[in-house]
């Protein structure tokens, strides 16, 4: 460089050379230097940035029309970006100042390993250079890539339009649901809102901002309550079907049976903690009333059948009976043609058969009469004088009738066992009579099957303090519950355990119990003398034991096993036996886990 070409005043021992062009170049902004030579608009200098967000090389541009390297944009049919930043080249020479355009799109062509034209979008403004003495001679146009702040601009106002419809057809759906559907906010359930077919439901209006106690006080003590405040506190959702509401749905203070499938769902807000509840309700009224009559025109109508049946069963014996002895008469009158003795004999004798057949009928009419008539006489009959000896044995062991000495105290103990067993055996035989004619009925409820086993230790403890054996009981979720007859899941266990005792000399016995989602197994397990093999079966059967004879060790009539299985049965259950001869025995009982 000459010293000609050097700015006045500077040394050249002191100011270093400086390449405008290479700083121009590496500039962070996109910049492009156009001459004002419009309209050609010829480009002089590109910066770096400018090359690298515009997809182009510097070769490409210098010296060549801004316009020819940059026409209309590909992307749209009605863009104006190239009047626009022409216009904004000619008014920033005129104006002599920098102007700034409105955002402009202007499409790209794809990179080398792309498909199509990407949309993009850019920021510009346009400034004049002036020259020494002629005034602008060139355009300083900026340019900034804002293509991804517009396309999240563009995606979030999207996102906000999508939500505003999704949050209207959900409004129009919770509105128009054909179910009730209410929200409950904080501890104390206050209702937010509630659509109308909730207080279409309910019967009741003026609901928003009220508590579900203010709003609902005939609901005290049904459940509901605690019910949701579970919900609330655990976050458990609580579902019930045809649930049993009494409510004053005509707001005339006259409580109406109603039945109802509920859903409390518990809300949660973004911390996962409970806010709310939502609540969900259908009245099941009259589909639970129709199912319910229907289920009785059923039974009433199974029950006819049963009876049709047997009736056609024996009117077909007899007829078959009768058949025969027609047969036979009719072979001895062929036999007989020619005599009329015979003949008047053999009808004779027909007369007498069938005449015998209708009172054979009779008899067995009379005999089951008889049979009813005599185990209800046993009944009383038997009970009474036991009640008598039990009385009278606990009024000397009081000492009513004078001082007993211990050995009499020992045999008043031994009285009431043996009257507390046979009152036992005479219970077994009159349940035996009431399955075997098929007059037991069924209580069918849902019963919570953890407090019922946990009761039966009492019954049976005296049975185990006098064996001194151990028993426990494994315990169970207390809400579990099963479809059964209380007091027929009680009589079996007690059956069980006092098996379990009576067979047990030394050791244990132990309920337990597993369940699956449609039933649950109670275990009852011993460490006694266990059962044959071929005896597992058989001993279901009524008046058979294991030990038979006059020399075995335990008492009963054997029916014990044969009345819990049919009671098991009657309620869609069963009994199951296990064991091994010498090493205990394991009875389960199968019960319906409630639908």
């Amino acid at each position: 460089m000459s010293s000609s070409d050097r700015t006045p005043g500077s040394s050249a021992t002191n100011t270093p050379e400086l390449d405008y062009r290479a700083i121009f170049a590496a500039s962070p902004t996109a910049y492009l230097l156009v001459r004002a030579d419009a309209p050609r608009w010829t480009i002089l200098a590109a910066s770096d940035e400018y090359c690298r967000i515009t997809r182009q090389k510097r070769e490409n541009l210098v010296g060549r029309g801004t316009f020819e390297v940059f026409p209309e944009s590909h992307g749209t049919e009605s863009s104006h970006g190239k009047h626009n930043v022409r216009s904004s080249f000619e008014v920033a020479l005129s104006m002599s100042g920098r102007i700034v355009l409105p955002i402009q799109r202007y499409d790209l062509p794809p990179a080398a390993d792309g498909d199509g034209y990407a949309e993009h979008y850019w920021r510009m403004s346009s400034a004049p250079v002036q020259g020494a003495h002629e005034g602008a001679v060139a355009v300083l146009h900026a340019v900034e890539n804002v293509t991804e702040q517009i396309l999240a601009s563009r995606a979030q106002d999207e996102a906000i339009a999508a939500a505003r419809t999704a949050e209207d057809r959900l409004r129009t759906v919770f509105s128009d649901a054909p179910v009730g559907i209410a929200v409950l906010r904080g501890p104390e359930h206050r209702f937010e809102s509630a659509n109308k077919s909730y207080i279409d439901v309910v019967g009741r209006g003026s609901l928003i901002g009220k508590t579900v106690r203010e709003a609902f006080p005939d609901l005290e003590g049904q459940g509901i309550y605690p019910a949701l405040d579970k919900a609330y506190a655990t976050g458990t959702p609580f579902v019930a079907e045809e649930m049993l509401i009494k409510l004053d749905r005509n707001d005339d203070g006259v409580l109406l049976d109603s039945y109802f499938d509920f859903v409390y769902q518990p809300l949660r807000d973004p911390s996962g903690s409970v806010e709310g509840i939502a609540v969900i309700i259908t009245d099941v009224t009259t589909i639970a009333l129709a199912r319910r009559s229907a289920e009785q025109r059923e039974r009433s109508t199974s029950e006819l059948n049963e009876a049709l049946v047997s009736q056609q069963t024996e009117l077909e014996t007899l007829n078959a009976h009768l058949q025969e002895q027609a047969m036979e008469m009719e072979q001895r009158t062929e036999e007989a043609q020619t005599l009329s003795e015979e003949l008047d004999a053999a009808n004779q004798a027909l007369r007498t058969s069938a005449e015998s057949a209708n009172v054979a009928r009779e008899a067995a009419e009379s005999a089951n009469k008889t049979k009813a008539d005599f185990l209800a006489a046993m009944s009383h009959e038997l009970r009474t004088p036991l009640n008598a000896i039990s009385g009278y044995a606990q009024l000397m062991e009081m000492g009513l009738h004078g001082p007993i000495t211990d050995q009499q105290r020992t045999s008043l103990e031994r009285i009431r066992r043996s009257h507390m067993v046979l009152a036992r055996l005479v219970e077994d035989v009159l349940s035996f009579a009431r399955i075997d004619s098929g007059h037991v009925e069924y209580n069918l409820t849902d019963v919570p099957l953890d407090a019922l086993l946990d009761g039966v230790e009492a019954l049976v403890s005296p049975q185990l303090e006098l064996k001194r054996l151990g028993y426990s009981y494994c315990h169970i979720d207390s809400h579990v519950t099963v479809r059964a007859d209380r007091d027929k899941v009680e009589q079996i266990m007690l059956n069980l355990l006092s098996n379990a005792i009576k067979f047990t000399d030394a050791g244990s016995v132990v309920v337990e119990c597993d369940m699956t989602a449609s039933e649950i197994k109670v275990r009852v397990r011993d460490t006694g003398r266990g059962i044959p093999a071929n005896k597992l079966q058989s001993i279901f059967e009524p008046f058979v034991q294991v030990e038979s004879g006059l020399k075995r060790g335990a008492g009963g009539t054997g029916l014990g096993l044969a009345i819990s299985r049919e009671l098991a049965r009657g309620m869609s259950g069963d009994i199951i036996a296990e064991s091994v001869e010498g090493d205990g025995a394991v009875f389960t009982l199968v019960l319906l886990r409630r639908n």
